[in-house]
C-alpha cells in the first residue's frame, strides 16, 4: 500500500527473503504461479515465480526426482493452458516459458528426452506459445548465466544443435505461410504439397492476430540464426526472409523484423549458403527501395545497415558477377543521391567503400564501372557545396563538438566525404578525380576575381554593385571555396608525378601548375585586405569567420602541393609568397592576418618551406 512506511517495507522484504530460502517454499509458490487468475495480486505472482527461478537455478540438486517431475508437469500444463486464456500478458507468458526453458536446460535429454519435441508439438497446436518457448530455449542455449558448469552448457548446446534441422524445417514452413499471408495468396495453391503440412495453419490465430504471430516467428528466427550452423539454412528459408523484408506500409513491423533477421545473418563471421539468390534478393530490395521513396525513417535506417553489411561481406563475390555488380552500383548510386540529410549520405558512402576497394584490386575491369564512379565523385563534391546543397549543409552544427575531437559536425561531414574522394582517386587515378574536383574551383574563384576587378576599376559603390549583381551569399561562396581547397589538400599527396606513367605525370604537372597559379592569385586577393562585408555586426562577424577559414585553407593547400610541383619553387613565386607571409606575421591592420587560424596556417607553410624545400 502507498501508506506503508519504509520500516514496514524493509520488514516485509526480510520476511519474504527468509521464506524464499526455505526448502519447501517452492511448493506454495508453484500453486500461486500456476493459478488460473493472477490478477488479484501481481506482486505475489512475481514473487512466486522469482522463488521458483531461485529454486531451479540455485537449489536444483537438492530436489528429489519427484519434485522435479512435479515442477515440470505443473509448469508445462499451466503454460499450455495460456492459449485458452484471452489477453494473456506477455510478461506472464514469457516468465512461465523462461522457467520451463530453465528446467529443459537441466533435464534434456536425460530426464526429459522429449523436451524439444514437446516444444515443436506445442508450436503446431498453439503457435504463439510454442514459438515463444522455442525462442527462449534458443536464448538459454547461448546464455552465460553462471548456474551450470561449462561442460554441461556445452553438452546442452550439442544436444539442442542435433534438433535444429527439425526446428528449422518447422519454422521454414511457417515462414512460407507468412509470405502467402502477406502477399494475399492462397496457401493451398501456392505452396507444393511436398513442402507444406497444411494442418500447421490450424495453430495460427485468426487474421487480426496473425501479424503478431509472424512477428513472434521472426523474433525466434532472428535468435536462432545467431548461433546455428548456417549450412542448415534452406533456400526457401532465405527467400522467405527476403520477401518479408520488402517495404509494406500496412505491415511495417514485419518488414523491420525481417530486415533484422537479414542483418543478423550478415553480421555472422561465417559464410552463408545460396549466395546467388541472396545477392539477387538484396538487389531486388534495393530496386524496390528506389522505386518507393516513402519508407519510414526506421526502415530506411535498417535497410541502409543491411546494404553496408552486404557490401562488406559480398564485395568479393560481386566482383565475380560483373553484370550483377553493374546493376547493383547503378541502383546504389540512385539510392545515394536521395536527399535525406548529411549523416545519411556519409553512411551510404560507407556502403561503397568495400566495392571501390574491390574494383581497385582488379584495374582491368574498372572501365565497366567508370561512368557510375565518375558520377559518384561529382555527387560527393555537389553535396559539400552550399551552392548545390544548402538545405542539408546549413543544418550541420559548425560549433566544436563535445567529444575529444576538435572537429565540428560540419567538418566531420567534409572529412568523411574527402576520404571517399581519396579512395576513388586511388582506384580511378588521382589525376582523373583531381580534375573533377578542380572543376568546382572556377565558380568561387571567378566570383572573387570579379570582386577584385570591381575594386581595381571603381569605387566602393561599384564593389557593392558587383556584389548585388551576383545575387549570391558571399559567405557561402567563401565556404564553398574553402571546401574545395580542403578537397585539394586531401588529394594532393596522391598526385605524385615521380611514380606515375610519363603521359600521366605530364598531366599531373600541368594540373598542379594551374592550381599553384590559382592559389597564389587567390592568396594575393585575400592579402590585399580589400574584401569586407556590409550589413549588421553579426553579418560582419560571420563573413570574417568565413574569410579567415578560406585564407587558412588556401595557405594549407599551397603547403600540400609544394613538394609536388617545380612551379612552387621558382624564385619569383617564392618572393611573392614571402611578401604575403610577412604581411600576415606583421598583422598589417588586417583582421584576417591577426586570426589565429591564419597565423597558424602561415607558420606551418613557412616552416615547411624552410625545413623541407629550402633548408
Amino acid at each position: 500500500q502507498p501508506s506503508t512506511s519504509n520500516a514496514r517495507k524493509r520488514e516485509i522484504e526480510t520476511n519474504l527473503l527468509a521464506f524464499k530460502s526455505q526448502p519447501e517454499a517452492w511448493h506454495l509458490c508453484l500453486r500461486v504461479a500456476t493459478a488460473s487468475d493472477i490478477t488479484e495480486n501481481q506482486f505475489l505472482w512475481f514473487f512466486s515465480t522469482s522463488t521458483l527461478e531461485h529454486t531451479i537455478t540455485r537449489r536444483w540438486t537438492q530436489l528429489t526426482s519427484t519434485d522435479k517431475t512435479l515442477l515440470r508437469e505443473t509448469l508445462w500444463n499451466s503454460y499450455a493452458q495460456l492459449g485458452a486464456t484471452p489477453n494473456v500478458a506477455k510478461r506472464h507468458r514469457d516468465t512461465l516459458a523462461q522457467l520451463i526453458a530453465l528446467l529443459g536446460k537441466r533435464e534434456f535429454p536425460e530426464q526429459d528426452p522429449n523436451y524439444m519435441q514437446h516444444c515443436m508439438e506445442l508450436t503446431k497446436t498453439r503457435f504463439q506459445l510454442g514459438i515463444n518457448l522455442l525462442k527462449i530455449t534458443s536464448e538459454e542455449v547461448v546464455s552465460n548465466r553462471g548456474d551450470l558448469t561449462t561442460e554441461w552448457k556445452q553438452y546442452f548446446y550439442s544436444c539442442i544443435s542435433m534438433c535444429v534441422p527439425d526446428v528449422l524445417d518447422l519454422v521454414t514452413k511457417y515462414l512460407l505461410i507468412a509470405v502467402c499471408h502477406i502477399n494475399g495468396k492462397d496457401i493451398q495453391t501456392t505452396i507444393p504439397n511436398t513442402l507444406m503440412d497444411f494442418s500447421l495453419t490450424s495453430a495460427l490465430p485468426n487474421d487480426n492476430q496473425l501479424s503478431s504471430s509472424i512477428l513472434d516467428l521472426l523474433g525466434c528466427v532472428q535468435h536462432l540464426v545467431s548461433w546455428i550452423r548456417t549450412e542448415l539454412i534452406s533456400e526457401y528459408f532465405l527467400m522467405s526472409i527476403l520477401d518479408l523484408s520488402q517495404w509494406r506500409p500496412a505491415h511495417e513491423p514485419i518488414s523491420l523484423a525481417a530486415l533484422s533477421v537479414l542483418n543478423e545473418l550478415l553480421y555472422l563471421q561465417k559464410p552463408l549458403p545460396f549466395a546467388g539468390p541472396l545477392m539477387g534478393g538484396v538487389t531486388s530490395l534495393l530496386e524496390q527501395h528506389n522505386n518507393n521513396r516513402r519508407q519510414s525513417e526506421m526502415y530506411s535506417d535498417k535497410f541502409r545497415e543491411l546494404l553496408r553489411l552486404y557490401t562488406t561481406k559480398y564485395a568479393g563475390k560481386l566482383m565475380q558477377e560483373p553484370d550483377l555488380l553493374e546493376t547493383f552500383l547503378n541502383l546504389l548510386y540512385s539510392c545515394t543521391t536521395e536527399l535525406h540529410g548529411a549523416l545519411d549520405f556519409t553512411e551510404k558512402l560507407e556502403i561503397w567503400t568495400p566495392i571501390i576497394k574491390g574494383i581497385a584490386q582488379q584495374p582491368a575491369k574498372i572501365t565497366r564501372y567508370n561512368n557510375v564512379l565518375t558520377q559518384l565523385v561529382d555527387e560527393i563534391m555537389r553535396r559539400t557545396q552550399f551552392e548545390a546543397n544548402k538545405p542539408e549543409l546549413e543544418v550541420l552544427d559548425n560549433e566544436l563538438m563535445e567529444d575529444d575531437t576538435s572537429a565540428t559536425e560540419w567538418q566531420q561531414f567534409l572529412d568523411q566525404c574527402f576520404e571517399s574522394l581519396a579512395l576513388l582517386a586511388n582506384t580511378r587515378g588521382a589525376h582523373i578525380v583531381f580534375a573533377q574536383v578542380y572543376n568546382h574551383w572556377s565558380r568561387p574563384q571567378m566570383y572573387l576575381l570579379s570582386l577584385e576587378h570591381a575594386l581595381d576599376h571603381g569605387s566602393a559603390r561599384s564593389y557593392e554593385a558587383a556584389r548585388k549583381l551576383k545575387g549570391a551569399n558571399v559567405g557561402e561562396i567563401l565556404r564553398d571555396f574553402a571546401t574545395v581547397c580542403q578537397a585539394v589538400v586531401r588529394l594532393a599527396p596522391l598526385m605524385d608525378s615521380s611514380s606515375a606513367a610519363p603521359g600521366i605525370a605530364d598531366e599531373m604537372e600541368c594540373q598542379l601548375q594551374m592550381l599553384s597559379d590559382s592559389l597564389l592569385q587567390t592568396l594575393q586577393l585575400l592579402a590585399s585586405n580589400r574584401l569586407y562585408s556590409g550589413g549588421s555586426e553579426m553579418d560582419k562577424a560571420t563573413f570574417q569567420t568565413d574569410l579567415d577559414n578560406l585564407y587558412a585553407q588556401v595557405l594549407l593547400a599551397m603547403r600540400s602541393i609544394f613538394p609536388l610541383t617545380k612551379a612552387m619553387s621558382s624564385e619569383e613565386l617564392l618572393h611573392r609568397l614571402f611578401a604575403i607571409l610577412g604581411s600576415i606575421f606583421a598583422c598589417n591592420g588586417s583582421l584576417s592576418a591577426a586570426s589565429p587560424i591564419v597565423q597558424q596556417a602561415a607558420s606551418e607553410l613557412l616552416l615547411f618551406i624552410s625545413t623541407v624545400i629550402r633548408p
